[in-house]
């Protein structure tokens, strides 16, 4: 998430500051009043919301031709103050931390500084991890931040691949333990039936040749358990050769393949026409090409 900040912000949009709330939740107000005077319907208590966000309330015209001019007067207004800001060069981090004090007075401004400060730490941190689209293969290395008291963090860069493994399934268990205090959640079930459930015990479960008594004393739990029977019969899948053969005309060879190191190329080879001398040459490199489809 904090990765793709930058790339999901609505640069269109303005900045949150007190001007900008004003001047764009009185002309919302205004439209607002405009559609209900010429749809006839009731948009007050709607009006009486947005008035509240405002520090002086507006007034709101009663007749359609003073409701349209007032909106744009209002609209005006917005698109002054949209130019104004585009003139205006103002740091996002400046903005991000006026509207985040703002929006919580009980946190005075210094402690804003270092909230904000630790998330662009770690932001810089994520975007060092190597990912799919500017790294192929796994991931190769991760930097841990170090247990230390202070605005700046310090990490460890670990490149051992079972550590990297453990330390990554460490962070989710802690990252996704809402439900920590509930009885299926306690070590010993877990222990019991695995995180990923992918124990013995956590198969038999799923197979209904088992009996969850012993494993949690909540009556609800056990019940939840036995309910994880699977109930769907096999899938019975017959790929033809024809129906491979049929994909690969859909698979555009532009598109990328898995890491095996085949080349889309290779399977459309497949079926694509044969260039052969003769009658008899093609007829060898055809029994060639049945053999690799079977």
């Amino acid at each position: 998430m904090l990765e793709a900040e930058d790339q999901c912000r609505i640069y269109h949009r303005q900045p949150w500051s007190k001007e900008v709330n004003e001047v764009m939740t009185t002309a919302n107000i205004l439209r607002i009043n405009l559609s209900s005077l010429k749809n006839n319907i009731d948009c007050t208590k709607q009006i009486a919301q947005k008035q509240a966000m405002l520090n002086n309330e507006i007034k709101i015209p009663q007749e359609i031709k003073e409701a349209t001019t007032a909106l744009r007067t209002a609209q005006k207004n917005c698109r002054k103050l949209i130019k104004e800001q585009r003139t205006k060069k103002t740091a996002i981090n400046e903005e991000q931390e006026a509207a985040f004090v703002a929006m919580n007075p009980e946190i005075d401004a210094k402690r804003v500084a270092q909230i904000f400060q630790r998330a662009k730490d770690t932001k810089q941190m994520m975007s060092e991890i190597p990912s799919k689209m500017n790294c192929p293969g796994g991931i190769s290395s991760i930097r841990v931040p170090l247990p230390k008291e202070g605005i700046e963090l310090e990490y460890l860069v670990i490149t051992d691949g079972p550590t990297i493994e453990r330390l990554i399934l460490h962070r989710n268990i802690r990252h996704f333990r809402q439900a920590e205090f509930t009885p299926l959640a306690t070590p010993a079930v877990i222990r019991t039936i695995g995180f990923g459930a992918d124990t013995e015990r956590s198969e038999q479960l799923l197979e209904g040749r088992d009996d969850p008594t012993d494993i949690t004393n909540d009556e609800w739990s056990r019940y939840l358990l036995t309910s994880m029977k699977r109930h769907s019969a096999e899938l019975e899948i017959q790929v033809t050769t024809e129906k491979m053969m049929d994909k690969y005309k859909r698979w555009k060879e532009r598109t990328s393949t898995s890491p095996s190191g085949r080349h889309l190329g290779h399977f459309h080879a497949l079926f694509r026409p044969l260039k052969a001398k003769d009658d008899k040459d093609r007829d060898r490199l055809e029994g060639m090409r049945t053999d690799i489809n079977n």
